[in-house]
C-alpha cells in the first residue's frame, strides 16, 4: 500500500488502520512532502511519526517541490485519487472527492507515478528521527492538540 498527500493529520481511524495493516505485514508507504506549504497541518502530522515508524509503516519525504497528489494503491487491485487529504477536515469537513478504480491495469499506472514519487524521496529513519531536537518534538505534540480545527 502507498499513500501520498500533501496534508497529514490523520484521526485515530486513519492512523490505526495503517498500524493495522503493517502489523498484517502489508507494506505500507507513506510519502510526504519534505517541505510543507502549512506548518501547522505538517507539525500535527510529524506527530505520529515515531508511532508509525516504531509500527512498521515507512515514511519517505519527497525532495524537488511540494507534493500535492493524493494518491493510494493497495495491492494490485485497487486505486483511490482525488482531493481528499489524509487530514481531518477533508473527511470530516470539506467536501472533497475521490475516485475509487479496481483493475490491475490503472492500479498499476497509479503505482508507477507513486514509484516516480518514491524515487526522489528519502526515506525517514525512526533513529534519525528520535534524534531530532526535543523542542521540535514538543512543538508538534503541542501544534497536534489542535488538529480538530486544522
Amino acid at each position: 500500500m502507498i499513500l501520498t498527500s500533501p496534508y497529514f493529520v490523520p484521526d485515530e481511524t486513519v492512523l490505526l488502520s495503517m498500524v493495522m495493516a503493517a502489523d498484517r505485514g502489508v507494506d505500507v508507504k507513506l510519502i510526504l512532502p519534505k517541505v510543507a506549504d502549512h506548518f501547522f497541518a505538517a507539525a500535527a502530522g510529524r506527530s505520529h511519526f515515531a508511532y508509525l515508524l516504531r509500527s512498521g509503516v515507512e515514511i519517505y519525504l519527497y525532495q524537488p517541490a511540494l507534493l500535492h497528489a493524493k494518491t493510494t494503491t493497495v495491492d494490485d487491485a485497487f486505486a483511490l485519487f482525488g482531493s481528499a487529504n489524509l487530514d481531518v477536515r477533508s473527511f470530516s469537513l470539506n467536501f472533497e472527492l475521490s475516485i475509487m478504480l479496481y483493475g490491475e491495469s490503472i492500479t498499476q499506472r497509479l503505482r508507477a507515478i507513486q514509484q516516480e514519487y518514491l524515487a526522489r524521496s528519502e526515506p525517514l529513519k525512526l533513529a534519525d528521527w528520535e534524534s531530532r531536537p526535543a523542542a521540535k518534538d514538543y512543538t508538534d505534540r503541542a501544534v497536534a492538540l489542535l488538529s480538530p480545527l486544522l
